[in-house]
């Protein structure tokens, strides 16, 4: 596959971002289209709604007009995703997607790649936080020093002996029957 190619199938969501640029959230956002553009085009009044749905989706509309070097970390990661999104790709690759965002907007994020990937989207996502992975994962895998440790379904691979192996603490694991899953919680 040719780089542009790639780029129109494949999203990247870094788990940072420092702009230099004090381009508006939307122009942010369209960077998006890019891959769908040849070298002297311009995007059209189709780029432009894609834009706009990626920035209704992630739920920051009203930051549409605000420079991106302006807006809080949060506020950054998300115009991250939504600029990934406008690239309307196949495969979303998320490194740490949750990170700088608060809890409410953590849980969006979440609800929002669950609709993803039901939708057909396939996606890869790193986290440090095993609660993740029983949160709308279908397959799990757990690294340590740039190798597997374990692979499977969360409710295989998030155990008390995998999370002291990957990072050196106790935890309970425990079925929490109001919202009908697992978590994982520190001792």
């Amino acid at each position: 596959m040719s780089r542009t190619e790639i780029a129109q199938k494949i999203g990247y969501v870094p788990q940072s971002d420092q702009s230099v640029f004090p381009f508006s959230i939307l122009d942010f956002v369209m960077l998006g289209r890019a891959p769908h553009l040849s070298f002297f085009s311009s995007p059209g009044k189709k780029d432009h709604k894609i834009a706009e749905n990626a920035i209704n989706k992630v739920g920051i509309s009203h930051l549409r007009n605000r420079p991106v070097t302006e807006v809080s970390g949060g506020e950054r990661q998300l115009a991250l995703i939504a600029r990934a999104l406008a690239q309307e790709p196949e495969i979303l690759l998320l490194d740490e997607p949750t990170s700088h965002l608060d809890f409410g907007n953590q849980v969006h994020v979440l609800n929002l790649i669950e609709r993803l990937t039901s939708q057909g989207t396939s996606v890869i996502m790193s986290t440090h936080f095993p609660d993740h992975g029983f949160i709308g994962s279908k397959n799990v895998a757990i690294m340590l020093e740039n190798d597997f440790i374990d692979q499977g379904t969360a409710e295989e691979v998030i155990t008390k002996e995998n999370m002291a192996l990957a990072y050196g603490v106790d935890v309970t694991i425990d079925h929490v029957s109001s919202i009908q899953r697992n978590v994982c919680l520190p001792l």
